[in-house]
């Protein structure tokens, strides 16, 4: 029998800022193949995200990450930050031959790896797929996780509202795997 420890918050959100370090290291603008021990070492087995409001699993990470590794981009952290009892807010600057990129991450961490994740811009509600015309907004949607509450306004259409259901699951599945329930209001319309 494996025993496995589990780490307090504190510990838990430095290994995982660390290991963020270590791999955005890696990314040094030099061509290679992805370090998958540092891959490994940064995420869990199960980690889920949110990228421009579409769930992205793991697997689809792995070859989002291996296409930076490949074409030599270069990460440079400008802010790497605990907000709550079990996140961090990760933003990074991106630099290849087709220019620079700015990324923003809320990233959840249990026992010292990401288990979540969400790309953002400037706000938590940009993670809903982008529009091409004015929607109607209803009430926000909240949900907790930790200390932090994730606030999203959802479109009322119905051209959105699938994508809306399926951000709705995301968020009560990928808080559900991690031990956290989303906040009562949440189930209201």
């Amino acid at each position: 029998m494996i025993k496995t420890q589990k780490l307090s918050q504190e510990q838990s959100i430095e290994k995982a800022s660390n290991a963020y370090q270590a791999y955005m290291a890696a990314l040094d603008g030099n061509k290679k193949k992805l370090p998958e021990h540092l891959f490994d070492e940064l995420t869990d087995v199960n980690i889920t995200g949110m990228v421009n409001g579409r769930h992205i699993t793991r697997k689809e990470l792995i070859a989002m990450h291996s296409e930076y590794f490949e074409s030599g981009t270069k990460a440079t952290i400008m802010h790497l930050k605990r907000v709550g009892k079990n996140q961090l807010d990760a933003k990074v600057r991106l630099h290849n031959d087709n220019g620079d990129r700015f990324l923003r991450k809320l990233l959840t961490v249990r026992n010292g790896k990401i288990v979540a994740f969400i790309k953002y811009t400037s706000t938590l509600a940009s993670m809903y797929p982008p529009s091409d015309s004015d929607k109607k907004q209803t009430r926000p949607r909240h949900y907790y996780a930790g200390s932090t509450i994730v606030e999203c306004a959802v479109a009322t259409d119905t051209k959105t509202h699938h994508k809306r259901d399926q951000v709705n699951h995301f968020f009560t599945e990928a808080f559900e795997k991690i031990g956290i329930k989303s906040h009562p209001e949440s189930s209201a319309e």
